[in-house]
């Protein structure tokens, strides 16, 4: 069977569409996280007391949504920067056993500073928020116990014995 023709044998014109070039939607959004942590050796612990964080949006068309966002990716940030863990199944088949972020190690003192710069493609100027809070905080934090105790941890989560472990002798 050629592609102009059918099972029965009849010969078809081929379908050629011409469909207008797409051009991709660049809306790129942007941010920058500060942590202040409260470091223990012991026994070690690690609790962020506050974050700011600065994200360029574009234009906020959903304050509330927008917040939402932001608030719930810098959670993630904090759990993935020092709880969370995936990799053993078996132990870590719940939320709870993953090592999943409890509201207390979320700090209370979290201040966002929002920079509206309108995006000549995204929908009413506005860029994404979806994946943006989750870029820096665990960078962040991970940066801040290098800069408290010399502790370069390479492999998250950082917790408590993965810092004592990577603390200059």
């Amino acid at each position: 069977m050629t592609p102009s023709s059918t099972a029965n044998g009849q010969h078809l014109a081929p379908i050629v569409m011409k469909m207008p070039r797409a051009t991709p939607l660049q809306a790129t959004c942007t941010a920058c996280s500060r942590q202040k942590l409260r470091l223990k050796l012991q026994p070690a612990a690690t609790t962020v007391e506050s974050i700011v964080v600065a994200a360029d949006v574009g234009c906020i068309n959903n304050k509330l949504i927008v917040d939402g966002q932001i608030y719930g990716g810098v959670a993630q940030g904090v759990g993935l920067a020092l709880s969370e863990d995936y990799e053993d199944i078996k132990n870590h088949s719940t939320l709870a056993g993953a090592g999943f972020p409890y509201i207390k190690q979320i700090p209370d003192n979290l201040e966002i500073m929002y920079i509206e710069t309108p995006r000549e493609r995204g929908p009413f100027g506005a860029a994404g928020t979806g994946e943006l809070p989750l870029s820096a905080p665990h960078a962040a934090i991970i940066n801040a116990i290098y800069n408290a105790c010399g502790a370069r941890v390479r492999d998250l989560p950082a917790r408590p014995e993965k810092v004592l472990a990577a603390m200059p002798k």
